[in-house]
This record gives structure tokens, sequence and C-alpha cells, in this order.
């Protein structure tokens, strides 16, 4: 065969800068999807990646239901704790994955009538998950979040892992 007929045969690897939408130039979901096709993540790395930095909440949706799944079949908690567990994970993913300020829409300061005021609730707009704001999304008191804070920290450190791992994957090493 002639060289320019096996090199249309033969898969390239596009560079992500070499690849950009026609629109505005700016890059699309379908660039960085395709992107991602390349890195060969896992499902639940795809998905996890998918709903955090796309806001995609299917994706976001199935991760949940396949890192539950999993931690049912690891027998990692025991059956009455499995309720308590959701919830868990739940709070773990609106941490992972809410990241700017809900009060101040991530820009720092409230703007009142007659002043600026830097919002209490953030630093420079990334939103401070504290135990009483962790025990608030659980709808508990602080007392009974200390008793299951282990379990939220081991829930919270297996979800961000996944999320290294897909992240050195795909080349994001910041």
């Amino acid at each position: 065969m002639k060289l320019e007929v096996i090199k249309k045969l033969t898969p390239s690897s596009p560079e992500i800068s070499e690849k950009k939408s026609k629109i505005h130039n700016a890059l699309s979901t379908e660039d960085v999807l395709l992107k991602l096709a390349y890195c060969k993540l896992t499902n639940k790395e795809m998905d996890f990646i998918l709903g955090k930095y796309l806001d995609d909440d299917e994706s976001l949706s199935h991760f949940y239901k396949v890192f539950l799944y999993e931690l049912n079949n690891n027998n990692t908690y025991k059956s009455e704790e499995k309720d308590l567990v959701c919830s868990v994970v739940k709070a773990s993913l609106i941490e992972l994955t809410v990241i700017k300020c809900p009060f101040c829409l991530g820009r720092g300061f409230y703007k009142l009538k007659n002043n600026i005021q830097k919002c209490d609730h953030c630093v420079d707009g990334d939103f401070i998950y504290t135990d009483n704001i962790r025990a608030n999304i659980l709808k508990m008191n602080k007392k009974e979040y200390k008793k299951i804070a282990p379990i939220h920290k081991n829930i919270l450190k297996e979800i961000e892992s996944i999320e290294i791992d897909a992240l050195e994957k795909i080349g994001d090493t910041s």
C-alpha cells in the first residue's frame, strides 16, 4: 500500500491545541469529549469529570449510582448505614462539584446599596466547607455530624482520588 493510504487508515491523536471550535475560536463540548476519548478514562472517571467540569447532571447521577453500587459490593458499610451513606455521598459530591460560593455567586463580595462588603462564606469566590456547613447539607446537628465525620472524610477521599486519577490520565497535573 502507498504511504498516504496507510496514513489515512491509522488513527492519529489530535492535539487539543490544533482542534478548535469554529464559534468564537473557543473550545466546545465536542472538543473536550474528543480529548477525553483518547485518555482511556474508566466510565466512573469519565462520568465524574463530565459532571464536574461540564455540569452534566446525568453523568454525575450515573457516577453517584455506580459509586454507591461499588460501596455496597465492597461491604465497606453496614446495611443499616445505607441511607446515611447515600446522604454522605450526595453531600460529598456537592462539596466536590459546587466550588463557587452560592451566597456571593463566586465574586467574593456583596454589592449592597451603599457599599461593597467582603463575603464571609468564601475566599475569593471559592466556598469554604466547614463542619457546620457539612452538617447543614446532611440535615443534622453538629454533634451528630461529628459521629459520622470519619465516614464522610473517607468517602470524600475516595471520590477525590477518582478525580485525581482522571486528571492525571488527562494530563492535568496542576
